[in-house]
């Protein structure tokens, strides 16, 4: 997973991005 790469300064962005694409109706993947 290239994310952990990526978002290595946003550790947290991993926990969400699993919420985001279970929250896909939020329509706010910033959030």
């Amino acid at each position: 997973l290239d994310y952990n790469e990526r978002y290595r300064n946003l550790p947290y962005i991993g926990i969400l991005k699993s919420e985001v694409y279970a929250q896909s109706d939020a329509g706010d993947p910033m959030e």
